[in-house]
């Protein structure tokens, strides 16, 4: 009499997805069509480049207030210097261009924080392929306006913040709240560019 062996494990079917895949797949539709509207800003005018500006601060301002009255600040000892809604401000002070300053609750739950903090953090991403594309503006002011797009720029900020959501309690129970709070500050920023 033999020993059945049983079917071998998946593992990667057990394991469960890492946060910031779920987040990725869940946002996709919705980063890509931001990504698109971003894509027709005109660089070399200077109005379009401070109207982008303008309308980014909306969003950028309340999500980092609703982070800064909430949990940001004990999640992350850095959280002041991963601000950068000043940054914006003092760039679109440069262009003459108007800053929107938006307010929001306080983001209270770990897991809606780390939602909305993907798209903010992720956003430093892209900021570097718009703050290339600035600093090749036939305009000077717009290349010296980039300092939103430049702030953090350097991956250690991304990694320190995928570190934190993948080891997160919070993140692995409450996906759902998660996802929820990237979608909501993702539609934020979609809804600051529609007429």
């Amino acid at each position: 009499m033999g020993l059945e062996r049983s079917a071998p494990m998946d593992i990667a079917l057990k394991a469960p997805a890492a946060a910031r895949t779920l987040l990725r797949d869940a946002c996709g539709a919705i980063h890509e069509r931001l990504d698109a509207r971003l894509s027709r800003v005109d660089f070399d005018d200077r109005a379009s480049y401070a109207d982008m500006l303008a309308r980014l601060s909306g969003p950028v301002s309340a999500v980092e207030g609703a982070l800064t009255a909430g949990i940001a600040p004990a999640l992350f000892p850095n959280w002041a210097g991963r601000m950068r809604a000043h940054r914006l401000r003092a760039d679109l002070d440069a262009l003459g261009g108007g800053f929107r300053q938006r307010y929001a609750a306080p983001i209270e739950s770990e897991a809606e924080a780390l939602g909305a903090l993907y798209v903010l953090e992720g956003s430093r991403l892209g900021g570097r392929v718009l703050a290339r594309l600035a600093g090749e503006s036939r305009d000077p002011a717009v290349r010296g306006a980039r300092r939103y797009f430049t702030h953090g720029a350097a991956p250690i900020l991304w990694r320190e913040f995928l570190a934190t959501l993948e080891a997160s309690s919070a993140a692995a129970a409450e996906r759902e709240r998660m996802i929820g709070a990237a979608l909501a500050t993702f539609t934020a920023f979609e809804a600051a560019f529609h007429d």
